[in-house]
C-alpha cells in the first residue's frame, strides 16, 4: 500500500504541474486535466478503502483497553411495583434497551412482557428513597406469542432487545429446552412504540442458536469494517441444560440487512462467531470449583450483557458469578437452609456481580481464523461494584443497555427495591458513565 501511495503522490505532482501549465492553454484542455486529477484521487481513495476493509490490523488495534475503574456510578431511578393488567415489574428479568429518553425493560418472569418507561432525572445517591421514579409505563405488552409464523418451539423467555430503525429486535429462548434442539431465536416487532398492536415477524433463526440469542448491542463505527457488521449478539450459560449454551460469554457479529431482510419463509440470520465456549471447551474447566481456586467462571455463572466500548479495543461483558469461596453443587442444601433444584453455590451469599473484559484484537484474530473462539481469555475480570446491595441480601444484575450518545451504561438491579412491601420488589436502575480510558 505504501508503494501505491508513493506512486500516487508522484503522479499527483505531475498532474498538478501539468494543470498549471495547461492554464495557459484553452479552457477545455484544463477541464480535462482537472477531470483526470479527480479521477485519479477517486481511484486512489477506492484502493485505500479496499485496503482498510480487508485490513486485519486496523488503526484501532492500538486503541486503549478499559478497566473497571473507567465505570463510574452517576445515579439511578426506581420503577413502579404496581400491577398493570395481568403483570408488573415485580420479579422482573430486567432485560433492557434504551432509546432516546425511553427505557424498554422486560417485566415479571412469568409473563415476559415488555414495558416502556420515560427515563427520569438521575439522582446520584445509593439510597433508594432518594431516587426519582420512572412513573407509570407508557406501554406494557406481550410479544412472544404474536408473531406471523406462530411460536412453534415454545419460546418463553426474552433474552435480548435492540431498537433498530424504529423496530424492536427481540431475542428469546425456551427456558427448559431439554432436547436442546430449538432453532427459533428472534422476532422483529415492526413499531417499537406500539408494542401492543403492531405486526411481528418471526420466528427467525440466528446461526449459533441459544449460544448467540441473548443481548444485542451496536458495534462502534470504527469496528464495523474490520468485524463485518453493525451489531453484536451474545449469550452465556447459567440456565438449564448447559450443553446448549456458551459456557462463558459469547460474541457473534450481525449485519443489519441480514436481520431486517429475514422472514418466516427465509428465517436464517447469518452471524460471524468471535467468542464461544462449549462443555468440552469451557471458559474454565473446574466448573464446580472443587479446587476452590476458580474465580473466573463456574457452572452457575451467567453474563447478561456485552458491548464494545467505543474508542477502545475492549469487549465488555457483565453478569454475576458464584461459588468462588465454597464451590458449587447440584441438588444441595445451602448454608441458609435453601434447597436447590439444579446447581447452586454451597453458601447463599457466595455470589457477586461480575465483569469479564476481552481484547478485541483476540476476537478479530478469531474472525480471521488465527485463534479458536474457545481459546480467548479475558484480560481482566472480577467483582463489579453494583449498588443497592445489603449485608444480608444479594441483588443480581438482570440486564444492561448502553447509550452511546451520553456514554452511559444502565443496569437493572433485580429485586433491589424492597421498600414497597413483601410482594413488591421491582428492579432499580443504576447508571454508570464510561470515560477516562486507560492506555
Amino acid at each position: 500500500m505504501s508503494k501505491i501511495i508513493q506512486a500516487g503522490t508522484a503522479l499527483f505532482e505531475l498532474i498538478l504541474r501539468s494543470t498549471v501549465s495547461l492554464s495557459r492553454l484553452n479552457e477545455s484542455r484544463s477541464k480535462y486535466s482537472r477531470i483526470a486529477l479527480v479521477g485519479f484521487v477517486v481511484i486512489l481513495s477506492a484502493c485505500s478503502s479496499s485496503q482498510n476493509d480487508n485490513n486485519t490490523n486496523p488503526v484501532n488495534a492500538e486503541a486503549p483497553l478499559v478497566s473497571a475503574d473507567d465505570f463510574t456510578y452517576i445515579g439511578g431511578f426506581t420503577l413502579p411495583g404496581t400491577e398493570y393488567g395481568e403483570t408488573s415489574m415485580n420479579y422482573a428479568t430486567g432485560v433492557m434497551e434504551q432509546f432516546g429518553n425511553s427505557l424498554f425493560i422486560v417485566g415479571h418472569a412469568h409473563h415476559d412482557m415488555i414495558a416502556e418507561f420515560t427515563i427520569p432525572e438521575l439522582v446520584n445517591s445509593k439510597l433508594i428513597s432518594d431516587l426519582n421514579s420512572a412513573g407509570n409505563p407508557l406501554q406494557f405488552a406481550p410479544v412472544l406469542n404474536r408473531s406471523d409464523g406462530g411460536n412453534l418451539q415454545n419460546i418463553d423467555q426474552i433474552t435480548g432487545l435492540e431498537h433498530i430503525d424504529g423496530q424492536m429486535i427481540v431475542n428469546g429462548i425456551e427456558y427448559y429446552d431439554a432436547p436442546a434442539d430449538n432453532t427459533s431465536t428472534t422476532l422483529i416487532v415492526a413499531d417499537a412504540f406500539n408494542l401492543a398492536s403492531t405486526a411481528i415477524t418471526g420466528y427467525l433463526e440466528l446461526s449459533g442458536a441459544a449460544k448467540a440469542a441473548g443481548w444485542i448491542s451496536r458495534v462502534p463505527s470504527e469496528w464495523r469494517g474490520p468485524l463485518g457488521g453493525e451489531y453484536l449478539t451474545g449469550s452465556s450459560s447459567g440456565g438449564p441444560f448447559i450443553s446448549r449454551h456458551s459456557v462463558g460469554p459469547s460474541a457473534f457479529i450481525l449485519q443489519k440487512s441480514s436481520v431486517l431482510n429475514a422472514s418466516v419463509a427465509e428465517p436464517a440470520i447469518d452471524t460471524t462467531k468471535l467468542l464461544e465456549f462449549t462443555v468440552e471447551n469451557p471458559l474454565h474447566t473446574d466448573l464446580l470449583n472443587d479446587s476452590r481456586d476458580n474465580d473466573l467462571w463456574t457452572h452457575t455463572d451467567s453474563a447478561v450483557y456485552g458491548f464494545i466500548v467505543p474508542d477502545s479495543r475492549t469487549y465488555a461483558t457483565f453478569g454475576y458469578s458464584t461459588g468462588h469461596k465454597a464451590g458449587v453443587g447440584s441438588g444441595i442444601t445451602q448454608d441458609d437452609g435453601t434447597e436447590c433444584i439444579g446447581f447452586c453455590s454451597y453458601e447463599s451469599l457466595d455470589v457477586a456481580n461480575y465483569y469479564w473484559f476481552w481484547d478485541m484484537n483476540d476476537l478479530l484474530a478469531v474472525k480471521n481464523g488465527e485463534m479458536e473462539a474457545f481459546s480467548v481469555r479475558p484480560y481482566a475480570y472480577g467483582e463489579f461494584p453494583l449498588p443497592f446491595q445489603t449485608s444480608i441480601t444479594y441483588n443480581q444484575m438482570g440486564g444492561a443497555t448502553y447509550d452511546s450518545a451520553t456514554r452511559t451504561l444502565y443496569f437493572s438491579v433485580l429485586t433491589a427495591d424492597n421498600t414497597r412491601g413483601e410482594y413488591e420488589n421491582p428492579p432499580v436502575i443504576a447508571a454508570f458513565s464510561v470515560s477516562g480510558l486507560n492506555n
